[in-house]
């Protein structure tokens, strides 16, 4: 219910304040409803191509799993990252989520079949593969 209530908000916002079409700047996105700043920076990644880093679950997991980042909330990971790589970071957003979609999974990770960067993980040893 709130995604169809959001989608209706935004669209409204979008035909009122953007002459009905979508912004491509972060500030005017996080101020439709329903958009955050990982649905903004992945926008703009995915249609600009720009230069930012979007924290969502796969990449704030792979991050910590890999030293990058041990940030308490998404916010911060965001920022350890960026100040880690500066540059192509929309590739690396990709990659980081793809890499935590289907190797460095949350449940059972596929450490020694898969995962080219074991020797770089800080938590293998806690992980219990069933």
């Amino acid at each position: 219910n709130n995604k169809a209530k959001n989608i209706i908000n935004m669209a409204k916002s979008v035909e009122e304040k953007f002459q009905g079409k979508i912004p491509h700047n972060h500030k005017d996105l996080i101020s439709l409803a329903g958009v955050g700043n990982k649905t903004a920076n992945v926008f703009l990644i995915e249609l600009d191509n720009e230069n930012r880093m979007a924290v969502d679950t796969h990449v704030f997991r792979t991050s910590h799993r890999l030293g990058l980042s041990d940030a308490k909330n998404v916010e911060e990971t965001e920022k350890d990252l960026i100040e880690a790589f500066r540059d192509n970071l929309h590739i690396l957003h990709q990659a980081m989520v793809l890499f935590g979609r289907y190797i460095c999974t949350a449940q059972n990770p596929k450490c020694d079949e898969k995962c080219f960067l074991q020797a770089f993980c800080k938590t293998k040893s806690n992980f219990k593969p069933s």
